[in-house]
C-alpha cells in the first residue's frame, strides 16, 4: 500500500528567495515553459511545489516543465 505524502507548497516569496528570479522573471519563465507552473492551493492562493522548486534549482539552464496531462 502506498503512502500519501503531503506535498511541500511554496509560496511566490519563498520562491523568489530561493531561487533569487524576481517576479516577472519567474511570471516570463512559466510562460516560456522554462519554470515550474504554480498550482492552486485555495481560491485566492497560488503556491509552487517544493519539488518542482528543488528540481528547478538542480538544474536552472536545462529545465523544462513536465508536458499537462489531459
Amino acid at each position: 500500500m502506498s503512502e500519501n505524502k503531503p506535498v511541500a507548497v511554496l509560496n511566490r516569496r519563498e520562491v523568489e528567495k530561493r531561487t533569487t528570479l524576481a517576479r516577472t522573471t519567474i511570471y516570463r519563465k512559466i510562460k516560456a515553459n522554462t519554470f515550474p507552473k504554480q498550482i492552486q492551493v485555495s481560491d485566492n492562493r497560488v503556491g509552487w511545489p517544493e519539488s518542482e522548486i528543488d528540481r528547478y534549482l538542480a538544474n536552472p539552464m536545462g529545465y523544462r516543465a513536465p508536458e499537462a496531462t489531459a
